[in-house]
């Protein structure tokens, strides 16, 4: 309507209990160790919580602007609010008839990632092609516009959280600003 568009989302969410929702965890790995949390009780310590992939809060705006002006531009941005990633500390117990047992000394969910809140941009400039519904377009894209460095809590293991000389640290951040430039023809 009159050049613009707009689009907005909010979801609330809680996800609690003792069988993570990170990558494999249904198939007895990670979470669940080997051979299993239901077989060995040592995966059970401190097991409850808020599972790794648990973003209480997630918020989305997105909006499109036709500027009228030089033939037309489109404006697009898209702003996500997203809460981090919950994660509890673990540490190696060794000694034990088994071996050594990585076990959760936190309960899961007792800390959590700083939030990703970002917004990325485009600008965009089309033309009419030679043939009928043939168009160029001339674009330029900014992610994460104001560079925001943190954690990647959209990865499964977005930081160490065994304890030791890397605790803490994060296994992977979010994309540092990114400049694009690029054309597109469709037809």
């Amino acid at each position: 309507s009159r050049n613009w568009q707009m689009q907005a989302s909010y979801t609330w969410s809680q996800n609690e209990g003792t069988v993570g929702n990170r990558w494999h965890v249904n198939a007895a790995r990670f979470d669940l160790g080997s051979p299993g949390r239901f077989v060995n009780p040592n995966s059970f310590i401190n097991a409850f919580g808020r599972a790794t992939f648990d973003p209480t809060h997630e918020v989305k705006l997105l909006g499109t602007y036709r500027l009228p002006f030089w033939g037309g531009w489109n404006v697009s941005t898209v702003y996500r609010y997203t809460t981090g990633q919950a994660w509890g500390r673990r540490a190696l117990i060794r000694n034990l008839r088994q071996g050594g047992e990585w076990v959760r000394i936190e309960p899961q969910g007792t800390r959590r990632l700083p939030a990703i809140n970002r917004v990325d941009l485009r600008v965009e400039k089309t033309f009419r092609a030679a043939g009928p519904r043939q168009t160029i377009g001339l674009f330029f894209d900014a992610f994460n516009l104001s560079n925001q460095g943190v954690p990647n809590s959209d990865l499964t293991w977005a930081i160490n959280d065994y304890s030791g000389d890397f605790f803490g640290q994060p296994n992977a951040w979010v994309d540092p600003r990114l400049l694009r430039m690029g054309v597109r023809f469709s037809f």
